[in-house]
């Protein structure tokens, strides 16, 4: 038998654990992506935007608890009991009484 004949022949060369190291990164990859995008549509789900006088009203009712800045927005905690604004006072003044009517009985808020 040809010595050759024996490395070539099945076996676990460097190519094989090549090729499997870089399936478990493009797994892990994957997984990091789909793990950010969960946490993204959970941050986003529970986030509105409100104009400033919006806002400057919920500090005059006394409804906010805390008031955070990151790195591009606000972010207002309200008091415990409070409920989140659904659509911002600017986004519902600028709406035809048709469309206030065709929201009300909407489930979903616009983005």
């Amino acid at each position: 038998m040809n010595p050759q004949n024996n490395k070539n022949s099945g076996g676990s060369g460097p190519n094989k654990n090549m090729i499997g190291i870089a399936f478990i990164i493009l797994w892990a990859l994957a997984f990091t992506l789909f793990i950010n995008f969960l946490v993204s549509s959970y941050t986003t789900a529970k986030t509105v935007e409100v104009s400033y006088s919006e806002f400057r009203q919920m500090i005059l009712r006394d409804e906010v608890a805390r008031v955070d800045l990151t790195a591009n927005k606000y972010v207002i905690t309200l008091k415990d009991g409070i409920e989140q604004p659904r659509w911002s006072q600017e986004y519902l003044d600028s709406l035809t009484e048709l469309e206030r009517k065709k929201l009300q009985e909407g489930p979903n808020p616009p983005h």
